[in-house]
């Protein structure tokens, strides 16, 4: 140790200058209580630093590899806009500017007006209830079947258009009936089981649409299904 010795990461103060470690990765350079090592990822800037506010400014803040979460430029729904951007519910997918108008009194292309341009009323296909599903929760990979009930009041014709959410999948999404592939996989968030949703939009050749919903909850291999031994149950070999 000695003057304008090289400071090494070792917890001494190599270049006797009176500060231990000044420089390494374990100085916090711009005195915002976290050095490199503590998960800094600009030690430069004493705005960010982690747990720190995260502001619309394009950087990540709070080095959680994420720069604006949760403000106005973050697209928080991942549908390609942001509130920035003009997105009206950055929480829901199905909304956004350009996104198609439904018959549910909402605004989906963030136009402010709800249903606009489209023929909704009483002389829409009336649906039966929700999505039926022959079952309400499957495992990975595992086929299940969708199903709408319309029927137009005029009785015309009905088309379908199905919307699933990202892992769902199925061969035809026209048809009022689909057998759903449920994802092979789970977001490491998910834990042992995660909900799906889908919805359906029916119309007539006029353009008059009516919609359903439904949802899915996807386990884990394993997660769902368990052999249960009876009590009392006869085990013996025959």
């Amino acid at each position: 140790m000695y003057p304008f010795a090289a400071e090494d990461q070792d917890g001494l103060d190599n270049d006797c200058d009176g500060s231990k470690d000044d420089g390494t990765d374990a100085w916090d350079d711009d005195e915002d209580g976290f050095s490199e090592d503590d998960g800094d990822c600009d030690d430069n800037n004493n705005k960010t630093f982690p747990g720190a506010a995260e502001p619309a400014d394009g950087l990540d803040n709070d080095c959680d590899d994420e720069p604006d979460e949760g403000t106005i430029r973050a697209d928080d729904d991942d549908d390609g806009f942001s509130e920035e951007e003009g997105d009206c519910n950055d929480l829901d997918p199905d909304v956004a500017p350009g996104a198609p108008e439904l018959c549910d009194g909402l605004d989906q292309n963030c136009d402010d007006l709800a249903d606009n341009d489209l023929l909704c009323g009483v002389d829409a296909p009336w649906i039966l209830g929700d999505v039926d599903l022959s079952q309400t929760a499957c495992e990975l990979g595992e086929e299940i079947t969708a199903t709408t009930w319309a029927i137009d009041p005029q009785g015309t014709a009905i088309t379908y258009a199905w919307n699933l959410a990202a892992g769902l999948s199925a061969d035809s999404l026209s048809m009022s009936s689909l057998t759903l592939s449920c994802p092979s996989t789970l977001p490491a968030s998910a834990g042992d089981g995660q909900a799906y949703v889908m919805s359906v939009v029916s119309a007539d050749p006029e353009g008059h649409q009516s919609f359903a919903f439904g949802e899915v909850m996807v386990w884990q291999t394993g997660a769902l299904y368990q052999d249960v031994v009876l009590s009392g149950a006869d085990t013996a070999a025959p």
